[in-house]
């Protein structure tokens, strides 16, 4: 049964499709998770909370509004969101899992990160029936913005996909120019330092971004993508474009989005599934890009057992920051989870080439 048709050259999931029809099988999704605005606020002292995370989102696919992330010291992660944000519990990997978990009505809801200035108010009730409260004002300032990769799957236990969550605008709140006032119920939090001056400056450990650019790879994969014609240069399958090299094989995968391209570039091709036989390995490099920024990288194998092709994606590589500034650089080589966090990752699964399906999952490695 065809589980969603895409195009009339495209489609997903069909076990119609036989190894001599002109069809080229693909075990990778690549898709966006978009969020117009961030900040993660850090606390010291606090025997429940971690972190706060407010998030704006505005797109078809989160809706419209405010959601915040409530970390917790049992890394639980509580999830509060506004009538007309779209959350799904299947695809959130937190921490060690989620805990409150429930849509409300907030009782303050502006965010604003303007190019010079950080505005934030939002306040709701949670379900112990304390009212959280979050005030940051920033004051504009001249600061040049820089961009960094979230280690936002450095804590996750048993992933459910591969997401990057690369952060454009990114920043610190100045200590000197920013008022930052959190409270749940009748306790203030108090929020961290940085341990580094920016710009000579004092910042909280509350960092913001303006534009984030968010990927994700194999999100709970269950369905191959099958291009029912012969390679051409390039197709669009299911919002990706992907183009194909003179050998017929996969050359790229990419999104562009509100003027940011998300790569994934195969350094020899990958190949067709249909097309690999039992008497060798297929294995190939890959490289991740977002914003022509090159964020990791590693290899694939793929190797045939009759019906069935044993799929390995392996994330090796690690971040390698270009444009923060030294001290943050050396700050990230010192607490090398910021850079390496990404090669924990690999994705192991099945294809069955007769049903034409896939069952995998991500895993983190040992390290």
């Amino acid at each position: 049964m065809l589980s969603k048709e895409i195009e009339s050259n495209t489609i997903i999931d069909s076990p119609s499709v036989k190894e001599s029809d002109d069809a080229f099988v693909l075990p990778i999704k690549l898709a966006l998770d978009p969020m117009k605005h961030l900040i993660v606020i850090s606390f010291k002292g606090s025997d429940e909370y971690e972190m706060l995370e407010p998030q704006l989102f505005d797109d078809k696919i989160n809706g419209k509004g405010i959601r915040v992330l409530r970390y917790r010291r049992d890394k639980k992660v509580d999830v509060y969101w506004q009538p007309g944000v779209n959350v799904d519990p299947a695809t959130l990997s937190l921490g060690d899992g989620i805990g409150d978990f429930e849509e409300t009505e907030f009782i303050k809801s502006i965010f604003e990160i303007s190019s010079q200035q950080v505005y934030v108010e939002v306040s709701f009730v949670d379900k112990q029936k304390r009212i959280v409260n979050i005030l940051i004002d920033e004051q504009p300032t001249s600061k040049k913005r820089m961009s960094f990769l979230a280690p936002v799957g450095n804590d996750i236990k048993f992933p459910k996909q591969f997401f990057l969550a690369y952060m454009l605008d990114f920043d610190f709140l100045l200590k000197r120019v920013t008022v930052l006032d959190v409270s749940i119920g009748d306790k203030k939090l108090n929020p961290s330092n940085f341990p580094l001056l920016r710009n000579y400056k004092q910042v909280y450990f509350s960092r913001y971004s303006g534009r984030s650019a968010i990927a994700t790879l194999n999100s709970s994969l269950k369905n191959l993508i099958i291009i029912e014609s012969k390679p051409s240069e390039s197709i669009e399958v299911e919002g990706t474009n992907v183009e194909f090299d003179s050998s017929g094989k996969i050359s790229r995968l990419f999104i562009k989005e509100n003027q940011i391209t998300y790569e994934i570039y195969f350094c020899s091709g990958f190949p067709n599934l249909l097309n690999i036989n039992e008497t060798e390995v297929n294995k190939g490099e890959w490289i991740f890009n977002i914003d022509r920024a090159k964020i990791t990288g590693g290899s694939y194998s793929l190797t045939r057992k009759g019906k069935n092709v044993d799929f390995k994606l392996d994330v090796s590589q690690s971040w390698k920051p270009l444009d923060l500034p030294l001290s943050f650089r050396v700050f990230t080589w010192i607490n090398s989870f910021f850079r390496d966090w990404p090669s924990t990752y690999i994705w192991e699964s099945t294809v069955d080439l007769e049903n034409m399906t896939i069952a995998g999952s991500w895993k983190r490695k040992i390290k």
